[in-house]
This record gives structure tokens, sequence and C-alpha cells, in this order.
């Protein structure tokens, strides 16, 4: 946003093809389901909202949390 805020944060977990993950860290196999769940469990015992979707592909997700009101963009990243 224009001013340095964000109103969201969001996680992508992807299967890419093998060699991939080398740049990207993504995984090669379907583990990126088990972190996503993890990921999820773990918002659920901190009590913060979570919305998983599956992406475009079908071989990955992204786990988004969306803020009350806009936040410094750069706590978002960290």
């Amino acid at each position: 946003m224009t001013d340095d805020t964000c109103r969201f944060i969001v996680f992508d977990f992807d299967n890419h093809e093998k060699g991939a993950e080398r740049n990207d860290f993504a995984n090669t196999d379907e583990l990126w389901k088990e972190e996503v769940d993890s990921l999820r469990k773990i918002c659920d015992i901190n009590r913060i909202d979570a919305l998983v979707e599956r992406s475009r592909s079908g071989r990955g997700a992204h786990l988004w949390i969306f803020f009350q009101k806009p936040i410094e963009a750069s706590l978002g990243g960290r």
C-alpha cells in the first residue's frame, strides 16, 4: 500500500518439479499439505483466524491471515 501498511499476509505452499526447490524452497512431493496443516494448527492454538485455499494449479495452497486494521508492512514480513 502507498502508506507502507498491509491488511493481510499470505503463505504460499507449493509442489514444484524436482530441482526447483533449490531456488524457491518449494517441495517436490506432497509434504506441503502437512506444512499447511501445521501452520493452520499453530494459528488455531494462537486463536488466529486463517483461511486456506488450494492453488490454481492444484499442487499447493495459500494460507491467508487478514488483520482487523492495517499494520506496518515491515511487521507483516517478519
